[in-house]
């Protein structure tokens, strides 16, 4: 699949396509493209922090809803790979956009089901965090 309009708004900061997105179209959030970026890959690459939040909050939401009794598949829906190997935050750090990931964590302060933190950075990579 090429890229979706969320994929593009990611893209190119457009917060309010992916409010459109968000209240339309919801399951284009979890789109992969030809690299099997998602909005998320395309949004820190770019290093555009509010549409990134949009996006995160969208996406979570969804998820803690979904995988209510299931965290580990909760993580996997978030932090997806795409061809080369790379989460969202790699794709961040990788582009020099070292301020959207003090923002994502920053944001990303919450448990999903009191078992498992979201992420973690660790030197210079993600990794999952088993409480």
């Amino acid at each position: 699949m090429k890229n979706t309009v969320v994929h593009i708004a990611a893209l190119y900061g457009k917060d309010e396509w992916v409010n459109q997105v968000i209240e339309k179209a919801p399951f284009l959030l979890a789109a992969k493209n030809n690299n099997d970026d998602t909005a998320l890959h395309l949004s820190a690459r770019a290093g555009h922090i509010s549409t990134l939040n949009k996006l995160l909050a969208a996406i979570l939401s969804n998820v803690k809803n979904q995988y209510f009794e299931k965290p580990k598949e909760a993580l996997n829906e978030i932090l997806v790979m795409n061809k080369q190997g790379n989460h969202f935050f790699h794709e961040a750090l990788l582009n020099d956009h070292k301020d959207v990931i003090t923002k994502i964590l920053d944001f990303l302060e919450l448990e999903i089901e009191g078992d498992f933190k979201a992420c973690h950075l660790a030197r210079g990579g993600v990794r999952l965090l088993s409480t």
